[in-house]
């Protein structure tokens, strides 16, 4: 039976495995529990003697691996190295193991598929003014009319009255006149004022009627 070599041996004493020959090749032989020494020996049969040492690095890196895990299946004559949700078959440990290793490296270092991005809410257009005649292309937009505005003049609600004639005035202020004083310098003195007072009202109003219609027009 062919001796391992030292290296071999001095490896093998690290893997706490013992290295030995048989005319299919080498195994790498795990020792027994102490409270178990009667019950058959483990081991890993390999081609060659480094093979062997790879298959005993194999199962004490899955020994102490918290993410590989591994069986051996006797009806297919296989190893079963796993981790996660993922499975890998061989008929050796280490180069199975080795397959494993190089998925779960691909796994963890795949990127993360890029986060949909946040809508944001479209800009409202702003609707194009036309140009008119006489007006610069970049004067202000006009003020809108108030809504509760209809009109400069009328009976409506947010109108002004419409104006009343100095004659229907005049003779308002005649009726309001006691019969038999027509020549009294006292009411004739309140007859010119109340004239006065129409003119100027009359005049208020009209110009405040042309400015609400210039604004309802803008």
């Amino acid at each position: 039976m062919e001796a391992p070599s030292q290296s071999a041996t001095q490896e093998a004493k690290q893997l706490n495995v013992t290295l030995e020959h048989d005319e299919d090749g080498w195994i790498a032989v795990l020792p027994s529990p102490p409270d178990q020494k009667d019950d058959e020996a483990v081991g890993f049969p390999a081609p060659s003697e480094q093979e062997a040492l790879d298959e005993a690095r194999a199962f004490r890196s899955i020994e102490q691996s918290k993410v590989f895990k591994f069986e051996y299946d006797e009806a297919q004559d296989q190893y079963v190295v796993t981790f996660s949700d993922k499975t890998f078959l061989g008929k050796y440990l280490a180069p199975t193991y080795r397959d494993a290793q190089k998925a779960y490296a691909e796994f963890i270092n795949k990127p993360e598929p890029p986060k949909p991005e946040t809508p944001t809410a479209p800009k409202q257009a702003r609707k194009r003014r036309q140009p008119q005649p006489g007006v610069p292309a970049d004067a202000p937009e006009p003020i809108p009319p108030a809504p509760h505005i209809t009109s400069g003049i009328g009976n409506g609600a947010g109108q002004l009255a419409p104006s009343v004639s100095h004659e229907d005035i005049r003779k308002e202020a005649r009726a309001a006149i006691p019969p038999g004083t027509s020549g009294n310098n006292q009411w004739d003195e309140l007859s010119k004022r109340i004239d006065r007072l129409e003119d100027i009202l009359r005049d208020a109003l009209t110009a405040t009627a042309k400015a609400l219609e210039e604004l309802k027009k803008r």
